[in-house]
């Protein structure tokens, strides 16, 4: 039993106006947590039918008889988080899609539909470049996480006031970056930027490997783990490695968060050149900070 049995490209879905949850808006937020948790679902669940990328290739998709929908392509963002959470509870007619209603808890099914709807615009992310995207589009899952010094905030926290440098790192591969970004904190808050770093592999040893020159910018401790799951879906480019099923993970990566909550630029060291140099940095940094907000908020982005 798979999510992925019936969520075929045969299936009738642009022809289906509503169903009784069309309309309905998830219970929980847009965050890394569920989202998170919904991979490790749809990795039981549905990867043996619609791959572990979301493409209809998994293991089982050719005994099917029709392929399984490709989860990144348009069907699948077009529809809103109450048709696919119908989909997950009570499978598609005429299909091999079954439901799950016996199988997960509500909560599961929505925490599925909010991995989904993060796998949806994967492909899109391919897009994202150390410049700055013109046109805010891709949505920011918010999360929660604490440091050191801070008893706990959210990404959504920062909304209005900061735009975010989110850095996902690995040791010691980053400790160039990291102290980098230490020697240029002050000028970046000055900016109205946020540095966020989070660790991709554990925090336990970060402040003993770093030595005494400890970072001044906020190191995530809890919440580092789901932070790192969730963002690193948003990886792929164009390079022949990153159209893999399973592409490597980098062990360095960096997005800027506008004001507003989206996802504007992204570095891959191994992939693309441009954060290096600190020239062009800034200058993306102040098209962010001097930017007026021209689109809606990003949970009007999300159906």
């Amino acid at each position: 039993m798979t999510v992925a049995a019936g969520l075929a490209l045969s299936c009738p879905w642009v022809t289906i106006d509503a169903y009784p949850t069309t309309y309905w808006r998830p219970p929980v937020p847009y965050h890394a947590l569920y989202i998170a948790h919904g991979l490790h679902l749809y990795q039981q669940h549905c990867a043996v039918c619609h791959g572990v990328a979301g493409h209809g290739d998994g293991p089982a998709a050719p005994g099917l008889g029709a392929r399984p929908t490709d989860l990144t392509a348009p069907p699948t963002v077009e529809h809103t988080a109450g048709d696919l959470f119908w989909w997950l509870t009570y499978g598609i007619t005429g299909s091999t899609m079954p439901g799950f209603a016996e199988i997960l808890t509500p909560e599961e099914r929505w925490d599925v539909v909010h991995f989904l709807r993060a796998l949806a615009v994967t492909e899109e992310a391919r897009l994202l470049a150390p410049l700055v995207s013109a046109t805010p589009w891709l949505v920011a899952p918010d999360f929660t996480y604490t440091t050191r010094e801070d008893a706990g905030r959210s990404l959504s926290d920062h909304r209005g006031q900061d735009v975010i440098l989110l850095v996902l790192f690995s040791l010691p591969d980053s400790i160039d970056r990291l102290r980098q970004l230490h020697d240029l904190y002050p000028s970046l808050r000055a900016r109205g930027v946020e540095v966020l770093g989070v660790p991709l592999h554990g925090s336990r040893d970060i402040f003993h490997v770093l030595g005494q020159r400890t970072v001044m910018y906020p190191i995530v401790m809890d919440g580092a783990a789901e932070i790192g799951t969730t963002y690193t879906l948003f990886r792929r480019t164009w390079s022949s490695e990153d159209r893999l099923p399973a592409p490597p993970m980098p062990a360095h990566l960096e997005f800027l968060i506008d004001r507003q909550g989206y996802i504007r630029a992204r570095w891959i060291p191994r992939a693309q050149q441009g954060w290096e140099e600190m020239a062009p940095f800034l200058a993306t940094i102040e098209i962010l900070y001097h930017e007026e907000p021209e689109t809606a908020d990003p949970e009007e982005h999300l159906h």
